[in-house]
């Protein structure tokens, strides 16, 4: 629901150096303790006169703690980048001097205990004045002398995280101190940044859509910190220059509604008072429009949530009146929870007994992982984030023509408090993640639980090693979500590998292993010889990620072969004006830091013959790629024609089958000749869910049976024999996914983008895929073999 708010009593502010704090606080801040120190003390200039590097910002927190017995911080963790997240939590000396003992009387719910509230500031990191008011709105705290702040912070336990989002805000203000821009707080807003821009974190993900994902290590941080806490009431500030945009979204045309369709529910009868104190915080000179909405993680945890963004016109509104405004509205939030306390612990106590009216919908899910038990550590890893109960089963069940077994299937309930988090994380309705679909794992809502169920949930990973130490070689089986990162550790090492083609059946009798395509075998031959034993120097790359097993003798390679050998890989990715950056951000989020790949960025405009030859892979990400000139795209087809792996997603795609390159194609297919393909990765669909035909390398590891994510799928022309085709949308039943020969290279074409946030493991395995097998679709087919399964013994089970 929406509350819209005109608020604050603001004057235009000077935009000199010698802003002084106090022009900052409400006009009744008169007296302040000297001996807190104010943030110039460290800053080394007045608070709201410019933006505080985030280093400077942290350690003067870390000094006001240091000085204020009202205050202490909290390290929560560390960014990409290795910056600290930290929580400044403000309260009165008596509760900072026993806080855990206080914290834990708040969550047992006990007569008397303190009050809890989360303010959060920079999430984007573009969005700069929240951190310098919470900077102000910490030393307001702690420093005043005013007996009514004693006695709220008597009733109230404050967190402040001053900036939820340290790389991005790292990139925006060191944008700021370049040459050309201005030193002090204008009108930044109106300031064009460059790509990517300081709203997203390092790998340019969206954390305010991270809240119940939990893919960045931002969110994970401030989520245990969360938890720890369970506050009452959260404020998550945000600010933009586009009140067209936004308002057009948030129907900003009236103050204080309630919402028809929820008249009862206590959190938006809450909201609305809360909101109501802000408004109440004095008239509107010149106008600054607040709109608030409720925080979705907030109103699904039992809590008071309100998301406050403040829409200033960019020629209109200077950061220093947004700062003023971020501080106001805090304040206004306080003064309300105090307030409305006795209504606030009501409300916590009827979530947390479960008494409050949840929803509709199944009373749990039955999840059912699979031999990728990586995708089933990943969900659960999520769910504990969110304090979810998850059972696992003490007997193997049979629901809907699957099996579910005790280490691969798990019980997740919907009732009580967590009822609604539970169907926001897992449920198919609109607005819900879906989130085990997401990750490839078998989803059943369930009318009742099932009987019998394990209070611990394990994952029964079939990972070590098996076979003699002796052995002629090892198999790495590809079903495993991080078998591509063990690959690129084994490469790196300087271990020989190769991937097998064709399936193979490892042991006989009851000890068999059944090993599909793409699995990695190792030759001992290709081991480095060092002084220790080469099953040990594997073990130590491997690190138990996925089986090892030991074969005492090779297949026989005398026919055609299936062990085909593979190099190290050299990633470009394109990065730059007109690229998407959610796409590149989850490209570089999956290649660089899941699987651990070297990735280099690289500039569109910035491709040549020279730097080409460095890599054997580039990748290009969603985007529009107009802007580039035909000498840049002549360069990068004569890259591919002579032997480099190109993978393209959605806009790239478009643009690369619309360039003239020297493809092997019947004549009048619009310039896109494909006679020559080594084919197509046909897949079909049901709704989202895809079927892979044959053992294509794209496919390795993946069952038959896929689904993609939702989004802009456009059709793409194909040749099948030779002839032209043009196939439907994929959601019909189209090609998804093309592979085209050019020269000794290959273009691995997705029409659309197969990843999402960071949870769509199955489209991201197809993207690990590509690097990973590339090269040996640049063979021709015939060399690809897909041999009968070779029956061979493992080492030592005899």
């Amino acid at each position: 629901m929406l509350l819209l708010l005109w608020v604050l009593p603001l004057s235009a502010e000077s935009q000199d150096a010698r802003t002084g704090i106090e022009e900052l606080l409400p006009p009744s801040a008169l007296a302040f303790d000297p001996g807190v120190p104010r943030p110039e003390s460290v800053l080394g200039f007045p608070a709201g006169s410019r933006i505080a590097q985030q280093d400077r910002l942290v350690a003067w927190f870390e000094a006001l703690a240091a000085a204020s017995d009202r205050v202490s911080v909290r390290h929560l963790g560390d960014t990409h980048e290795g910056r600290r997240q930290i929580t400044v939590v403000i309260s009165s000396p008596r509760h900072q001097f026993d806080l855990e003992h206080q914290r834990h009387r708040h969550l047992d719910g006990e007569r008397g205990a303190p009050l809890v509230t989360w303010h959060g500031f920079g999430v984007h990191g573009n969005e700069s004045a929240g951190p310098q008011a919470a900077m102000l709105l910490a030393w307001y705290l702690a420093a005043s002398r005013d007996a009514a702040i004693a006695d709220m912070l008597d009733r109230v336990i404050v967190l402040i995280d001053p900036l939820q989002n340290p790389d991005g805000y790292v990139r925006f203000s060191r944008w700021l101190d370049l040459p050309g821009n201005p030193p002090a707080l204008t009108l930044l807003k109106a300031l064009p940044e460059p790509w990517p821009g300081g709203r997203t974190n390092h790998y340019l993900a969206d954390l305010d859509s991270d809240w119940l994902l939990l893919q960045q290590p931002e969110s994970r941080n401030r989520m245990k910190l969360l938890q720890a806490f369970r506050p009452h009431v959260m404020t998550d500030h945000h600010e933009t220059g586009d009140p067209a945009g936004h308002c057009k979204v948030a129907e900003c045309t009236s103050l204080l509604r309630p919402n028809p369709s929820r008249p009862d529910d206590p959190a938006h009868w809450l909201a609305e008072r809360l909101g109501a104190q802000v408004q109440g915080a004095g008239s509107v000179h010149p106008p600054l429009l607040l709109a608030a909405d409720t925080l979705p993680w907030a109103e699904l945890s039992g809590v008071v949530g309100l998301r406050l963004t403040q829409i200033a016109a960019a020629d209109a509104v200077s950061e220093v009146e947004l700062i003023r405004g971020h501080l106001h509205a805090a304040l206004g939030v306080l003064e309300g929870a105090v307030e409305f306390e006795q209504a606030l612990k009501t409300f916590r106590d009827a979530h947390r007994d479960g008494t409050l009216a949840a929803p509709a919908g199944p009373a749990g899910w039955l999840i059912g992982g699979g031999p990728d038990t990586s995708r089933s550590t990943a969900l659960l890893e999520v769910l504990a984030g969110q304090s979810l109960t998850v059972f696992g089963l003490l007997d193997a069940m049979d629901r809907d023509g699957r099996r579910y077994v005790p280490g691969a299937a798990w019980v997740v309930p919907a009732l009580g408090p967590g009822a609604g988090m539970t169907r926001a994380i897992l449920g198919e309705t609109p607005g819900s993640v879906a989130l085990a679909q997401a990750m490839g794992l078998s989803s059943l809502a369930l009318d009742e639980l099932p009987a019998g169920l394990d209070s611990s949930a394990r994952v029964d990973r079939a990972s070590g090693r098996r076979g003699s130490r002796e052995a002629a070689a090892w198999i790495l089986p590809w079903n495993d979500f991080y078998a591509p990162a063990v690959l690129n550790r084994l490469a790196g090492a300087g271990v020989g590998v190769r991937v097998v083609t064709a399936p193979l059946t490892l042991g006989s009798g009851d000890d068999r292993d059944e090993i599909g395509p793409g699995a990695i075998a190792i030759r001992r031959v290709d081991v480095p010889r060092l002084r220790i034993p080469a099953v040990t120097f594997l073990d130590r790359i491997i690190r138990s990620e996925v089986p090892l097993l030991g074969l005492d003798h090779l297949p026989d390679q005398s026919g055609q072969p299936s062990w085909l050998p593979l190099q190290p890989v050299r990633i470009g990715l394109l990065e730059g004006d007109g690229i998407d950056t959610a796409s590149a951000g989850s490209l570089a989020f999956l290649l660089e830091h899941r699987l651990g790949f070297s990735v280099t960025a690289i500039r569109p405009l910035g491709l040549s013959a020279d730097l080409l030859g460095s890599f054997t892979h580039l990748v290009m990400p969603a985007g529009d790629y107009q802007q580039i000139p035909s000498p840049v795209s002549g360069a990068l087809g004569d890259w591919v024609r002579h032997g480099g792996v190109l993978i393209t997603l959605a806009g790239a795609t478009t643009w690369v089958l619309a360039e003239s390159w020297p493809w092997s194609a019947p004549p009048g297919l619009q310039g896109l000749g494909v006679g020559g393909a080594q084919g197509a990765l046909m897949v079909q669909s049901s709704r989202r869910d895809l079927r892979i035909t044959g053992q294509h390398p794209l496919g390795f590891g993946l069952p038959a049976e896929i689904r993609l994510p939702p989004g802009d799928w456009p059709d793409l022309a194909v040749a099948s024999e030779g002839a032209a085709e043009a196939v439907a949308h994929y959601v019909d039943g189209g090609t998804a996914i093309v592979e085209l020969g050019v020269g000794r290279g290959v273009v691995l074409a997705f029409a659309g983008d197969p990843m999402r946030r960071g949870i769509w493991l199955t489209g991201e395995r197809l993207i690990s895929n590509a690097v990973s097998f590339g090269e040996i679709l640049r063979r021709p087919a015939a060399e690809i073999p897909g041999a009968p399964a070779e029956l061979l013994t493992l080492a030592g089970s005899r």
